[in-house]
């Protein structure tokens, strides 16, 4: 679809761009088109749970899963949708198409190609493992709080780390004003003896 068909407002028309900020579509700064245009793909007019795969160019294999959906809304080209309900459960179905197996495919294609694209044949090879729903559920809540928990992990050592680079300059500091050991009072300060030696050697 060309630029100048873009219309002011209108359903949502959703691109890689979408995929960039987390695990939910992000709907924000999208392009918009017609009704018109719209009504011609019925196939990908986006429902709750819908997970986009970006299957062409420099995303290919991020992934999305739509959330807060609340206005008509559809793809480009370069998007596939997924979207079964009766099978498995959303957030599951997603994590699984987040995993080493389908990455994996989507490497082979990145190093096969100057241009590297997803199949259908590459989705259809894929092989999904289907555990009953109850069992679904309860993983897809596991990885979950796993990702909390890892989340959390990360932000303390973020924080630790930075306070260690304070306390590092702070230890500096007081090393250099003579704050760690008694000072004798006849000692020299610093600045005096560094301006002392630069001095003696003509700088």
């Amino acid at each position: 679809m060309k630029a100048e068909e873009y219309t002011k407002d209108g359903p949502l028309f959703l691109s890689v761009h979408n995929l960039n900020y987390g695990e939910e579509v992000d709907f924000r700064e999208s392009n918009h088109i017609s009704m018109e245009r719209y009504d011609e793909s019925p196939e990908i007019m986006l429902q709750e749970d819908d997970i986009l795969l970006a299957k062409d160019g420099a995303g290919i294999g991020k992934i999305g899963i739509v959330k807060n959906l609340s206005q008509l809304t559809t793809v480009n080209s370069s998007l596939l949708v997924i979207r079964s309900r009766e099978a498995f459960v959303p957030k599951y179905l997603f994590y699984f198409l987040s995993g080493p197996q389908l990455q994996s495919i989507v490497q082979q294609r990145i190093t096969g190609s100057a241009t590297p694209h997803l199949f259908q044949k590459d989705i259809k090879q894929f092989i999904l493992s289907m555990p009953p729903l109850l069992e679904q559920h309860a993983i897809a809540n596991r990885i979950e709080e796993l990702f909390h928990f890892a989340s959390d992990v990360e932000e303390r050592v973020a924080n630790a780390t930075a306070h260690t680079d304070r306390l590092t300059q702070s230890i500096l500091a007081k090393a250099f004003r003579g704050e760690l050991v008694p000072q004798d009072p006849d000692d020299e300060p610093a600045s005096v003896l560094l301006e002392r030696i630069g001095n003696e050697r003509g700088l």
